[in-house]
């Protein structure tokens, strides 16, 4: 007679439900090492794998040419599920003709949400070594770091298909910004700028539309290749483009979207225009500014800026910095508040560069911008549910673009 701990071949669900209660009353884990749930998974697997070979040897039976098969003793064989690892014993045949569909010659691995475990683990900055402690922890499986580097490099088709991926022909606006990382280039370790598009689209969806990893510091001749690009993939307009004060960078967003706005974020505006000022002034020098970019219109601003001069004569650099960047500063004028309030600063980016900033903050360096560019994507696909909301009251923001752009915007609201 078997005992409680022995798996035989008639055993019924019923003899493993009692297993299953009594471990999980004694403090046992479902998956894992000692999880209850392991032997009922053999049992399944077997059972499956029997009835297939059973299938397999009528099927050859019934051919007039085939050589007699039958079974022939049992095989040995390690997988791993999603709850834990087990050995399974299923029959053979004695030709060697059957080839399971239920787990393969070379399979060894039943445990797709295993995979997702671990790139949801590598997409939040764990390194292969502590991925492996926590599935061993967590599952009762030993994997080696070459095992965990398997999964995660299996990730870089989808990396590759998303960059390339088509985008639509018109966004709102599109907030551009880089984030710098270290990353292991000839021998040594590098910084190198990581540039991204972020766009609200004309239904008022968000998306990152770009992501590329550069091979040195941001430039304006890198966001060119990168703009183009999102030409190829299929943009065609759009209203707005936001970002900060790189040199260069209004030319070259000019020369590829010649009709689009260009919106220089007054955040870090303001936040660069505070350098130089006594920590004392810096309060109301900022409440100073903001009676600019709040004004109701271009000239209101002016009036403002001119207000702000004649208050602080103790700071003249604000006001020749703001008059040098007027133009950019003021491009949101010419919006309703809805849109204004979409597009005066890139703290949407910022938001989304900060997600990734929390998950690589205990990385030193990467291997190489592979490396770097999937674990990026993994951190952006994982916090998706954060950065991908749909913007609120759009309603409002797009009756501001018809009535700022008319047809121009209109036309590509066909569903």
């Amino acid at each position: 007679m078997a005992t409680k701990k022995q798996v035989t071949p008639n055993r019924q669900f019923s003899d493993f439900e009692s297993d299953i209660i009594e471990g999980l009353l004694s403090g046992k884990p479902l998956g894992g090492r000692d999880g209850v749930l392991t032997d009922l998974i053999k049992h399944v697997v077997e059972t499956a794998m029997d009835a297939e070979l059973g299938d397999h040897l009528q099927a050859e039976a019934a051919q007039l040419d085939a050589k007699p098969n039958k079974r022939n003793g049992k095989a040995s064989k390690r997988i791993n599920t999603d709850f834990g690892s087990t050995t399974i014993k299923p029959s053979r045949d004695r030709n060697g003709t059957y080839e399971s569909q239920i787990v393969g010659k070379w399979q060894h691995d039943l445990a797709p949400n295993l995979s997702n475990q671990i790139l949801s683990l590598y997409a939040r900055g764990n390194s292969y070594r502590d991925i492996a402690t926590h599935i061993d922890e967590i599952f009762g499986q030993s994997l080696s770091p070459a095992s965990i580097s398997a999964v995660v490099d299996a990730v870089w088709e989808d990396v590759q298909k998303w960059q390339k991926r088509s985008l639509d022909p018109c966004y709102v606006a599109i907030f551009m910004d880089a984030i710098h990382f270290k990353v292991r280039l000839e021998g040594k370790s590098t910084s190198v700028a990581t540039y991204i598009f972020y766009g609200i689209d004309v239904h008022g969806h968000r998306d990152i539309l770009s992501m590329h990893v550069g091979q040195g510091a941001e430039s304006a001749s890198q966001w060119s290749v990168y703009l183009a690009e999102l030409k190829e993939r299929g943009v065609e307009d759009v209203k707005a483009f936001i970002a900060d004060g790189l040199t260069g960078l209004v030319d070259i967003v000019g020369h590829h979207f010649p009709a689009s706005d260009f919106q220089r974020c007054i955040v870090h505006k303001v936040r660069n225009s505070v350098i130089g000022v006594d920590y004392k002034d810096r309060k109301a020098v900022c409440k100073g500014l903001r009676t600019v970019y709040t004004s109701g219109n271009e000239q209101e601003a002016r009036t403002a800026l001119d207000d702000f001069a004649e208050n602080w004569k103790k700071y003249p650099h604000i006001v020749k910095s703001w008059l040098g960047d007027w133009t950019e500063l003021m491009a949101f004028m010419d919006y309703g508040p809805e849109m204004r309030r979409l597009m005066y600063t890139t703290n949407a980016l910022e938001n989304v560069n900060r997600q990734i900033r929390k998950s690589t903050k205990s990385k030193g360096s990467w291997t190489s911008t592979k490396a770097l560019t999937t674990q990026v994507y993994l951190i952006l696909q994982a916090t998706s549910s954060a950065w991908g909301k749909t913007v609120r009251n759009f309603a409002a923001v797009q009756r501001e673009l018809i009535e700022r752009h008319g047809d121009g915007y209109l036309k590509y609201l066909t569903e």
